[in-house]
């Protein structure tokens, strides 16, 4: 079965957000070729609109997912034929 789950994140304040973004290796990895304050600085204007009338700041994502199973010789299909 396949599916999507939606993932909130919600952090006090856009500090708290820097702080838990900056961790992350893609902004490591930005911060290593042009600095932490420029890096920063777009991270914070890029939060301004998922900051809530609270000051809170809420991202929500969308993971989609597949189940499967191993395949098992002799197992058959469907539509009986053999996998």
């Amino acid at each position: 079965s396949a599916g999507e789950v939606r993932c909130p994140w919600e952090y006090a304040d856009c500090e708290t957000a820097w702080q838990a973004h900056a961790s992350t290796g893609p902004l490591q990895a930005a911060v290593r070729l042009i600095g932490q304050a420029p890096v920063r600085a777009m991270v914070l204007r890029a939060l301004i609109p998922h900051v809530t009338a609270e000051g809170t700041v809420r991202l929500v994502t969308h993971f989609r997912y597949i189940l499967a199973t191993p395949h098992r010789q002799g197992e058959q299909g469907r539509g009986g034929e053999e996998l």
